[in-house]
């Protein structure tokens, strides 16, 4: 069971983890991180929050480990099936057969699993080789984990269950090999996939037709989210999409008016032009 932590002490924590770890944690809603940090602050035996602060602020093993944490909105391959279902049927097809090059960001895929579920879709499509795709994750460690295709072996039931449910046809046998620990994609990630560490803070210096975040804007500040949903539309060029989940909504008015929802429960916007 996680320790109880109080307001004040959780807004210490917070400023102090953003000053040593180089990542404004403010950009979190409070809610899931407060959480978060209460199950860290149990993992590295501090009593009190001033002991965590002095322990994770010199031990990178405590940092990696917090950092692994925040991986709360990282789900299996295919979750929300129907979302990936139509962008194999309707999304991808339509960019495909309109652009002869296409680009696409996943904005914090920490454990690639969304990435990896984009890579199999194109490949099914048939423009995986048209494509080039830009990934960003919190960590050294998952970066790696990306770049080998290194998959949750513990989540492969779920996937597929995912995949049954929407009777959508992947075979995932076919694009992973299984290991003791891991499924591991065939083909790695190659020179068209790029992976880097950043937050929400940094985006690739690029034009993008499919800005895929799917159910992550809920797990932010509304300061943060607004922010970002501003740089998102800076970077779709018109015609390109904007794949949110079902569970999202555009808080900025003036942007939402340049996106028609052309898939309403999935909440996948393109946008005008």
């Amino acid at each position: 069971m996680a320790k109880y932590l109080s307001l004040s002490d959780f807004e210490q924590i917070i400023s102090e983890l953003s000053r040593h770890m180089d990542i404004d944690f403010s950009a979190f809603s409070p809610f899931p991180l407060k959480n978060i940090v209460a199950a860290n602050m149990q993992k590295c035996n501090a009593p009190d929050a001033a002991q965590y602060i002095a322990k994770i602020s010199r031990d990178k093993y405590f940092q990696a480990a917090l950092l692994n944490d925040l991986s709360f909105f990282e789900t299996e391959m295919f979750r929300d099936a129907a979302f990936w279902s139509l962008l194999h049927d309707s999304v991808l097809p339509a960019l495909g057969k309109r652009y002869e090059k296409l680009n696409f960001f996943l904005p914090v895929s920490n454990t690639g699993e969304e990435l990896f579920s984009l890579i199999i879709l194109l490949k099914d499509c048939g423009i995986f080789e048209k494509s080039t795709l830009y990934v960003s994750c919190m960590n050294k460690k998952n970066a790696e984990d990306i770049r080998n295709g290194l998959a949750d072996k513990k989540k492969f039931a779920v996937c597929k269950k995912n995949l049954d449910e929407q009777k959508m046809p992947i075979d995932l046998s076919k694009h992973f090999t299984s290991k003791s620990c891991h499924e591991v994609l065939n083909e790695k990630p190659n020179s068209n996939v790029h992976v880097e560490i950043s937050l929400f803070n940094h985006f690739p210096d690029k034009d993008f037709h499919l800005i895929l975040m799917r159910n992550k804007l809920m797990f932010l500040s509304e300061k943060m989210h607004r922010s970002l949903i501003g740089e998102v539309d800076s970077r779709i060029i018109p015609g390109g999409f904007l794949a949110l989940g079902y569970r999202e909504n555009i808080l900025e008015k003036e942007i939402e008016k340049k996106y028609e929802q052309v898939i309403n429960t999935e909440k996948i916007f393109r946008k005008i032009g």
